[in-house]
């Protein structure tokens, strides 16, 4: 039963580890660039030039996120491995 809970443990983990270097700057970058288009809006600019200097922006964000996240983050020396020889 104890195995059950520290397993628990390590996917939630893991879970966090994928959304913070996979869907979190994807989900960053279309947030960037929506508002890109609505800054362009009321500044009424030209809207595609703001919609990409928002998402360049935004992906430049998500870098720095994901490696201060990177550099957050404890490795468990006690923690399994899994090889792919093993699977």
């Amino acid at each position: 039963m104890g195995k059950n809970h520290n397993q628990k443990k390590k996917s939630t983990n893991m879970l966090i580890a994928a959304f913070m270097l996979f869907i979190f700057p994807i989900m960053l970058v279309f947030l960037g660039v929506f508002l890109g288009g609505y800054l362009g809006k009321l500044m009424e600019g030209a809207i595609r030039i703001y919609q990409i200097v928002g998402g360049i922006i935004a992906l430049v964000l998500a870098v720095v996120f994901v490696k201060l996240f990177d550099k957050t983050t404890i490795v468990d020396k006690e923690q399994e491995k899994f090889y792919w020889e093993d699977m």
